[in-house]
């Protein structure tokens, strides 16, 4: 008994400590996985490759960054970051943050002038932006090629062997050169917008993403989301890589955390939610700063709670999205999915970059559920085995296990941004210009597809090798780069870029001092919003923003426009609720400020409310750029006889009648000849400041530089037909005829100037620039030499044919022939004007062609008698011949 006591003693001893001791090496077994799945130092990428991409990329970046500002918003940005304003919902406070910080801290200038503006700083700011976005992409292929595993093998690179191979950063070098270098990145990395940091702070998320993958590590989540609480504070669609992301974070946690205990998964999620709240505090900055210093220009009434969530959630704009107009043409979710899909490949991707983002998600997908289902049999077989089961799965299971679900977290992100931002993207995708702001926002997913692609490239260069592979790959990734640059300089290179810079002077210069511009066109409002609050320009004119007056918040502006009297609280259409409830009318408001601004009230763009009263009041008068608000002048009154009226009575009451009519039509021939002399002046001012209007070659109906160009245009044949108009109708008589001649010549000129530089030239120009050309036959005496203005305009116009290759302007080789030109002249324009599709729309139209066809018969039946008249002298002349032989024989 006893042998068997102490025989079972000593069993049980050596049982429990091989159980011991097997426990101990499960234990170091999971703890060695842990530490080299934390640490795994071989599979961390070099990061002299990042800081190479990085470098190279600012340094591309920086040479064709935009020296000053351009359209969009950027104008508006940056001035709301120089005097620490509101911008636009949401707001947008890490961006002003930041830029108000570089604007006030970079030296000034830099590295030769750079940086020697406010907006050049905030340009270079989203340079480097722009390259750590790139440097990050490239990092993060490497990490994933290392991590993934590949066709029944462990990983792309084994265990034990380094990541940093040629072929894998040649790799990563293509997919973040093609991602630098597409045509939208590139173009908002050199200019101040939002993107380029977006960009960033997305590539940021991402590395943290692959990061936590790799450690699960809950410091790494919080840093996480800390950054996409940021991303939240500059673009609200970081919330569509953000979100699910977090999801897939807690889940992994809630595996890890709470089978440790509630009280660690509480902890957890705790953490999570403080760093997430940390990385919103710039938002606690709006409300501070509009109650401390409150701005003109500046957007909504974010002191209260309900006015700063409402610009928080973009109530001005619809929540949920991107367009507050009437969406008259919409493509729907699979619409705009396809035109996505498009421009990737024939624009963005060089065509190479989505098949390889297929292989690569492929890849990633296929590799992630293969984890998956080997991580569900691997633990379907501890439970069957016990502790030793469970020691032996975690003494087999790879360090590079913890990322069997980051390929495949990574495409559904991927997928999930593209459905739900095409699902709530409003804008018509058929106009041009709003087309070119819906696609700013693909940048975004563009991160997670070149991520993809450069996996995918790897896949294909594995196959052949390490020392191939590498050779290869560099020589592809070199080739790739180098055609994605040399295809997108055109457009991307912004280094000549000064056009809203001259922009805004030639909409603000010619305004005299104690004038009020009102202005409800976007390139105007941030190109002179900018040169105003950043550089201190226009000080005599203040501006007001039309579309800014018709909101309810407006009411908590009017104290900051001390010059202004605003007869409501904000701007309203006629006998609407609002207006009853205490808004104001356009009439009311130009009656109440017409006498408080000498230099005049200007209009840039149209009325929010159209077909209102005020025209029974006021008119528009051209003037540069923009056009001036007159009050109409009533008529005098005049006699008014009656059936009882006796003749002398009578002839007495007409003269007065003719005098009175004489009386205010040379007062209207003085307020003409005051505009013309005042409008040149204005002209001339504007071409100065604006040697060139953008290139058409470059900047297409996408961009906003290219409606830069358009209002110039615009604009001057405006100008071209009040002079037509107001000549016609105020010199119609002999005395008047030169004045006369001379609206209409330099009405002509202006049409001509507009019609061989425009080539979007209006069907309505074509039919003025004939009917000037009729006038100037058709008035008496010859045409005047040109003058000063009419000089500088030519020769503006010499300058565009000279260096954008426009067509040169049409006129006569001398003054004296004037006439004989326009009797041609007029001819070829109508019957351009008149072979126009949209010129049957054209009230004129059948008028024009009526005169147009008896001009152009008498033309051919005088062709037809001088060819019969030369005939019968022809034969005429043969008879005499022949008279005369016969004469001589005899």
């Amino acid at each position: 008994m006893g042998g068997s006591k102490g025989g079972g003693k000593k069993n049980g001893g050596v049982v429990k400590v091989k159980e011991e001791d097997h426990a101990q090496k499960a234990s170091k077994v999971k703890k060695a996985a842990v530490v080299e799945d934390a640490k795994p130092s071989e599979a961390l990428p070099s990061p002299l490759g990042s800081v190479f991409v990085g470098t190279y990329t600012f340094s591309v970046y920086a040479a064709t960054a935009a020296p000053t500002i351009v359209g969009g918003d950027a104008g508006e940005l940056v001035a709301e970051a120089c005097h620490l304003g509101t911008a636009h919902p949401p707001g947008y406070p890490l961006f002003t943050l930041v830029v108000h910080a570089v604007t006030k801290l970079m030296p000034d200038p830099l590295l030769g002038g750079i940086g020697a503006t406010p907006a050049a700083r905030a340009n270079l700011l989203c340079c480097l932006c722009g390259a750590i976005a790139a440097a990050l992409l490239a990092h993060d292929v490497v990490l994933c090629i290392g991590y993934l595993p590949h066709f029944g093998r462990r990983s792309l690179v084994p265990k034990g062997e380094s990541v940093n191979t040629v072929a894998a950063w040649a790799a990563a070098l293509a997919a973040a050169g093609l991602f630098a270098f597409s045509p939208l990145v590139w173009q908002y990395a050199v200019t101040a917008e939002v993107f380029a940091l977006n960009n960033m702070l997305c590539a940021l998320i991402v590395h943290l993403t692959v990061r936590y993958a790799r450690t699960r590590q809950l410091s790494d989540a919080c840093w996480g989301a800390f950054v996409v609480g940021l991303a939240l504070c500059n673009q609200h669609t970081a919330v569509l890589f953000g979100l699910p992301i977090a999801l897939w974070v807690l889940f992994t946690l809630a595996k890890s955390h709470l089978a440790a205990g509630f009280a660690r998964a509480a902890g957890a999620l705790f953490s999570l939610g403080i760093s997430g709240l940390l990385g919103l505090t710039p938002y606690v900055y709006m409300p501070i700063a509009a109650s401390v210093s409150p701005k003109q220009g500046s957007w909504g009434h974010v002191t209260t709670v309900l006015g700063f969530f409402h610009h928080l959630r973009r109530g001005d704009y619809g929540s949920f999205q991107l367009y507050s107009g009437a969406a008259l043409d919409t493509a729907g979710l699979s619409g705009r999915l396809l035109v996505w899909a498009k421009d990737l490949t024939l624009e963005q991707g060089l065509y190479v970059l989505p098949p390889l983002a297929l292989i690569g998600a492929g890849l990633l997908m296929v590799t992630s559920v293969a984890r998956l289902v080997e991580g569900a049999k691997g633990e379907g077989e501890g439970a069957d085995g016990g502790e030793g089961g469970k020691a032996k799965k975690e003494s087999k299971a790879p360090p590079l296990a913890q990322t069997e679900t980051l390929g495949l977290l990574l495409i559904i992100t991927l997928i999930f941004y593209l459905v739900v931002f095409h699902a709530l993207a409003n804008l018509p995708l058929d106009n041009p210009l709003l087309f070119g702001v819906h696609a700013r926002f693909w940048q975004q997913p563009l991160l997670l597809v070149a991520l993809a692609g450069g996996v995918g490239m790897h896949s294909l260069l594995t196959p052949l090798g390490a020392e191939w592979a590498g050779i290869i790959g560099l020589v592809c990734a070199l080739l790739l780069v180098a055609t994605q640059a040399s295809f997108a300089a055109e457009l991307a290179d912004q280094s000549a870029n000064t056009y809203f810079d001259a922009y805004a002077d030639a909409v603000a210069s010619p305004l005299p001092p104690k004038s009020l511009l009102l202005i409800n066109y976007d390139q105007q409002w941030t190109s002179i919003r900018y040169q105003q609050v950043c550089e201190g320009k226009y000080p005599g004119v203040t501006i007001l923003n039309l579309s800014l007056m018709t909101y309810k918040w407006w009411e908590h502006k009017r104290a900051l426009y001390k010059n202004v009297k605003f007869p409501g609280t904000h701007y309203v259409p006629e006998n609407s609720v609002a207006w009853r409830d205490g808004g104001f009318t356009f009439r009311e408001f130009m009656d109440s400020n017409t006498k408080r601004f000498p230099g005049g009230i200007y209009i840039g763009g149209k009325l929010n409310y159209p077909n209102e009263k005020w025209g029974e009041a006021y008119e528009t008068v051209p003037f540069g750029i923009v056009a001036r608000i007159e009050p109409i002048q009533p008529m005098p009154d005049m006699p008014k006889p009656t059936d009882r009226t006796p003749p002398e009575e009578l002839a007495k009451m007409q003269e007065e009648a003719q005098k009175i009519m004489a009386g205010r039509k040379a007062k209207d021939m003085q307020s003409f000849s005051k505009w013309a002399e005042d409008s040149a002046v204005a002209w001339q001012t504007i071409l100065e400041v604006m040697p060139e209007a953008p290139p058409l070659e470059k900047y297409d109906m996408k961009t906003w530089e290219w409606t830069v160009g358009r209002e110039f245009y615009d604009h001057a044949a405006e100008r071209g037909a009040y002079l037509l108009e107001k000549g016609i109708e105020l010199f119609n008589t002999p005395e008047t005829a030169p004045a006369k001649m001379q609206a209409a010549v330099e009405a002509a000129t202006w049409f001509e100037v507009c019609e061989a530089q425009d080539p979007d030239y209006a069907t309505h120009n074509l039919k003025n620039l004939g009917l000037a050309m009729v006038h100037i036959v058709k008035t008496q005496g010859q045409a005047p030499p040109n003058g000063p203005h009419t000089i500088t305009l030519l020769e503006w116009a010499a300058n565009h044919t000279r260096e954008q290759g426009r067509d040169p302007v049409k006129g006569p080789a001398a003054v004296s022939q004037w006439k004989d030109y326009a009797a041609e002249r007029f001819k070829s324009a109508w019957g351009d004007f008149l072979a126009k599709p949209n010129a049957k729309t054209d009230p004129s139209y059948e008028s024009i062609k009526g005169i147009y066809e008896s001009v152009m018969q008498s033309v051919k039946a005088g062709v037809a008698a001088q060819g019969q008249a030369a005939t019968s002298g022809t034969e005429g002349t043969k008879k005499k011949k022949k008279r005369k032989k016969k004469n001589a024989a005899e």
